[in-house]
Formats: structure tokens, C-alpha cells, sequence
């Protein structure tokens, strides 16, 4: 999902909505902790996920 929005260039997801919609959403973040840039918003502090794309330079 990250990599599709990031291909259309939609930006990013809420973390909030993923651990909604992934019943074991903790354990899918550890497995591609690589691939996931967290940012902090600093107005309400909610998280975004990103996904960190290694072959753009």
C-alpha cells in the first residue's frame, strides 16, 4: 500500500488507519521496518508512515 501511494504520489498513510484495517499490524511494521519512514506531525503529534524508496536517488 505504501509503495502504490508513493508511486502515484499521493504522500503518506496514517498510522492510525493502518493499525485499524491490519489485526496484526505490529508484527507487519517489524517485518518492513526497512522499507517505512515514520514521520511525527508536530501540530497533533498522529504518525505517517512513508514508504522509504532505496532505489530513488
Amino acid at each position: 500500500l505504501l509503495k502504490q501511494q508513493d508511486l502515484k504520489g499521493l504522500g503518506g498513510v496514517f498510522l492510525e488507519d493502518v493499525q485499524e484495517s491490519l489485526p496484526h499490524c505490529d508484527r507487519a511494521l517489524k517485518n518492513l521496518a526497512q522499507e517505512i519512514l515514520y514521520i511525527t506531525r508536530p501540530t497533533d503529534k498522529k504518525k505517517i508512515l512513508f514508504y522509504n524508496d532505496k532505489t530513488a536517488t
